[in-house]
């Protein structure tokens, strides 16, 4: 019985290594993964400010245009 008993502690014991193997495996993961999350969501606030900016220089260019274009059209 104490030979059963030694085999079923050591399995225990094999079962709680490779618990907290997988537990530190699975901790890594989660903080890779976070950091993936912060980087796109930082992304994709930098992307939205630049479509922001970017539609603003376009407007402004496409008014003077149209401007330009009046003045020219009312001179002649």
């Amino acid at each position: 019985m104490t030979s059963a008993h030694s085999g079923d502690s050591k399995s225990l014991e094999e079962l709680r290594a490779k618990h907290k193997q997988e537990s530190k495996g699975l901790l890594v993961l989660i903080r890779q993964l976070k950091l993936r999350v912060h980087r796109e969501v930082e992304f994709r606030h930098q992307a939205g400010e630049q479509k922001c900016y970017l539609s603003t220089v376009v407007r402004e260019k496409q008014s003077t245009y149209v401007l330009e274009t009046l003045s020219f059209i009312l001179l002649y």
